[in-house]
């Protein structure tokens, strides 16, 4: 991939560009975190953000071991995390964020997890607009489903979306972004890309792509089977979270199988 656009990102961070208004592009100021290029950027920085990566990818193996502990579950971790190890900082931050989210979800009283998924989706909006938008609509909807079901006190839950909000404006004049400008412009160029950069590749890889579309089908399959065992059974309600869950996995799924396609 041509580097220009990467040198270009950290240029902006040291002339003081403002993001949105004199440089537009589908990564924003957080960008860096996925070229972890030497300008610009001070290491303290960099060491800032790994920490609290390491943090994340070891607070969830701990949970994961101790969730279901075995050989079985270890040797699945280990080859998940080496298959993913080379992915981009963008979705490893969605990944986390997503974690987070549905662990909070889960256990209501896990203050830990809504910090950190609330803090996931700015990181991420920062990083890539595309799966930004993604987190701080997820994060929102989630909340709203949370109060309508009587999970939470709406007050509660209100004063939580407000409080990322207040985040992610804080954060603009922080980072020196200018937020409308930031969504229309990125979202442009996101269409733009998208439409040029859907193409077929080389025919070694139309087998893997098969295999995918195959995973993704199944998948969509099985949520429409529950769906339909539900409506048969009539007990929707009260198997709403189970089709959450499956609505969410099922977006990181789409968008892992985006990405690869384009």
């Amino acid at each position: 991939m041509d580097p220009s656009w990467q040198i270009a990102l950290h240029l902006a961070r040291k002339f003081n560009l403002v993001f949105g208004e004199d440089i537009v592009f589908t990564y924003g100021p957080l960008g860096f975190l996925y070229t972890r290029l030497p300008i610009a950027i001070d290491k303290f920085v960099y060491l800032l953000f790994d920490a609290f990566f390491v943090f994340n990818l070891g607070y969830i193996l701990h949970f994961a071991i101790k969730k279901t502990f075995g050989f079985a579950t270890f040797l699945f971790v280990c080859i998940a995390v080496t298959a993913v190890a080379y992915e981009n900082a963008d979705q490893w931050y969605f990944f986390f964020f997503l974690f987070h989210l549905l662990h909070y979800h889960e256990n209501k009283s896990n203050k830990l997890s809504l910090i950190i998924s609330a803090l996931l989706s700015i990181i991420c909006f920062y990083i890539k607009l595309s799966l930004g938008i993604v987190s701080i609509v997820l994060f929102d909807v989630v909340f709203l489903y949370l109060i309508l079901r009587g999970r939470i006190v709406w007050w509660s839950g209100l004063t939580i979306i407000a409080c990322q909000f207040a985040l992610l404006l804080i954060s603009s004049y922080l980072l020196n972004v200018q937020l409308i400008e930031y969504v229309q412009g990125s979202l442009q160029i996101i269409n733009a890309y998208n439409d040029s950069m859907l193409l077929s590749g080389d025919q070694v890889y139309h087998a893997f792509l098969w295999i995918i579309f195959g995973i993704v089908s199944v998948y969509v399959f099985y949520g429409l089977l529950l769906l339909l065992v539900a409506i048969k059974t009539k007990n929707i309600v009260d198997r709403l979270d189970e089709f959450l869950v499956l609505c969410i996995a099922g977006l990181f799924l789409f968008i892992v199988y985006k990405n690869g396609v384009v």
